[in-house]
């Protein structure tokens, strides 16, 4: 599980046709979605501050995070970089892990009013299609930093010997000047995934 979340969101940008630009102020706790009963690991709260200076953000890790870089080809923009910043805690039988991810997109490029929701809505199909019976709350417009944003609670029901474990997969996605950025838990209970997002802020940009 912990490979194939990041081609759900490169996947969902993928076929994403544009979204909203934002603005830089206060951060909100309103986009997050509520909890729905599921199965998460007893993770620690994020409470490392890390820093790139190269995608002019900060945001509290449960510990250095493992960088990585890809890229995939745009129907609409070409060969988009992506970024992942990923912090993982393993508890008991299930992975959990803290990431963010960062699109950037040239400097010609239009995000569109629909960006967003047409983003998680593909996201959630890749998700669907792989693991079939997975379901997705309500998506929540709110505001991160200012900026437009849209959060969703993905419940991803896996097998585990005999068993099925409802994991949940916290998600919110905005965009910034020309960035997109994803912020994601996967297996972490709802109020650390409110922490991490609480402590998420720009500089610099």
């Amino acid at each position: 599980m912990k490979k194939i979340l990041l081609s759900f969101f490169t996947i969902a940008l993928l076929a994403a046709a544009c979204g909203s630009s934002s603005t830089t102020t206060s951060v909100t706790n309103q986009s997050s979605p509520a909890s729905g009963g599921e199965t998460t690991v007893a993770a620690p709260t994020p409470s490392s501050a890390f820093t790139s200076a190269t995608d002019g953000f900060t945001i509290n890790f449960p510990g250095q995070p493992a960088i990585s870089q890809s890229s995939f080809i745009s129907p609409t923009a070409g060969a988009i970089p992506e970024t992942e910043y990923r912090a993982k805690y393993t508890g008991g039988s299930e992975n959990a892990y803290y990431t963010v991810y960062v699109y950037h997109y040239p400097n010609n490029y239009q995000f569109q009013s629909s960006y967003l929701a047409t983003a998680l809505q593909n996201f959630y199909g890749v998700v669907k299609a792989d693991y079939p019976g997975s379901t997705m709350g309500s998506p929540n417009s709110s505001s991160l930093l200012g900026g437009a944003a849209l959060s969703a609670l993905i419940t991803i029901p896996l097998k585990t010997g005999s068993s099925t474990v409802n994991t949940p997969d916290y998600v919110i996605m905005t965009t910034k000047n020309q960035e997109a950025f994803i912020i994601s838990t996967y297996g972490i209970p709802v109020s650390d995934y409110n922490a991490f997002v609480s402590s998420f802020q720009y500089f610099n940009q």
